[in-house]
């Protein structure tokens, strides 16, 4: 038997791991796969989970014939097909191949406490507003004379989301101070809450290293978990929070959003909002685990009419997706089922 935890992992379909998973799958009599979040920011995600554990779930297409299949396809073409992904169809089908060979249990059938949602506007100044406004206007500029592509767009708009924490870095990738607006919330919720455990979520190291700062002056035990730490500092960063013995925990997303359990958390500050669906769901998650007894509230700290709101609403709609496909009940279950006998027969 071959077992795949973190499943998403292989949710690239032409990625070395996957690859690596496919070309071990044939050596197992038995293959499962186990996740919690099998579907992260695309339904797309599936194909290649379903084909490890059987071609024939997906019919034994190729990918592109899956994504033909349930994606609608446009933008820049190549060879007369879109590159991008417009939108989505028969979903109900999609949701009727999950269904057959799997079994889900949602998280209000786990004993765990609710979670609760807040949020923190964010004002910016206005010297920090013109720095937002001359990026966007920048991009706007290069889109409209054909110097970018859409997509290369959206890869510069990670400056927008720096100004909003506070920092830009320039074209020598140096970090430059751009305002303080969110951090002075952060410290203000914090200075509110009390003696509570927090889990700081922030994608910078600019920011984290300021938000750190600001912390430790207003005499807070805190500890910062990033990338350049090693393994055995964060284990004792982890230990430490769980233990009560710090405080304030601040994690860069990227570095500790999967496999570790942070129960100890009590609130969840979203400083910066992770733009994967996958990734906010898995750090949403590190508080939230079997063990947990106490309600745990998570802020996100958002600039209204900014890109941080693009993130908000780009999160809502995947989470609409996902949910539908792995969630939804219908009569399209059993003729996929039909289908998939017919073929086998």
């Amino acid at each position: 038997m071959m077992v795949i935890d973190e499943s998403t992992d292989i949710a690239g379909h032409d990625s070395w791991r996957t690859a690596a998973a496919m070309a071990l799958r044939n050596a197992a009599n038995y293959r499962r796969i186990l996740n919690g979040t099998f579907i992260g920011d695309k339904p797309l995600e599936a194909y290649s989970q379903l084909y490890y554990l059987d071609p024939q779930i997906v019919y034994e297409w190729s990918y592109y014939a899956f994504q033909s299949h349930f994606a609608i396809m446009g933008g820049y073409e190549v060879r007369g097909h879109g590159t991008q992904v417009l939108g989505y169809r028969n979903l109900d089908e999609l949701s009727a191949m999950i269904d057959s060979v799997s079994y889900k249990k949602r998280k209000s059938e786990v004993d765990l406490p609710p979670k609760t949602y807040l949020v923190k506007d964010v004002v910016l100044s206005e010297k920090t507003k013109k720095v937002y406004n001359n990026i966007v206007l920048d991009i706007r500029t290069e889109l409209d004379n054909g110097v970018i592509t859409a997509d290369q767009a959206m890869t510069k708009a990670v400056k927008l989301r720096q100004v909003t924490g506070g920092s830009v870095f320039d074209d020598e990738h140096n970090a430059v101070k751009v305002g303080s607006e969110k951090i002075n919330e952060c410290m203000h919720m914090l200075r509110q809450i009390g003696n509570a455990s927090v889990l700081i979520w922030c994608q910078f190291r600019p920011d984290i290293a300021r938000l750190g700062e600001a912390i430790q002056a207003a005499g807070y035990t805190v500890a910062e978990y990033h990338g350049d730490v090693k393994p055995s500092d964060r284990d004792m960063m982890k230990d430490q929070f769980n233990n009560k013995e710090i405080q304030v925990l601040i994690i860069q997303n990227d570095s500790g959003y999967r496999a570790i359990t942070l129960n100890a958390a009590e609130w969840v500050f979203i400083f910066s909002n992770p733009e994967r669906l996958l990734v906010r769901t898995q750090l949403e998650d590190r508080p939230h685990r079997i063990g947990q007894s106490k309600n745990v509230t998570y802020v996100d700290f958002i600039v209204r009419g900014s890109y941080d709101e693009v993130i908000k609403e780009s999160h809502a709609f995947k989470k609409d997706v996902a949910d539908y496909v792995m969630w939804k009940e219908g009569e399209t279950k059993n003729q996929y089922v039909k289908r998939r006998v017919l073929r086998l027969l």
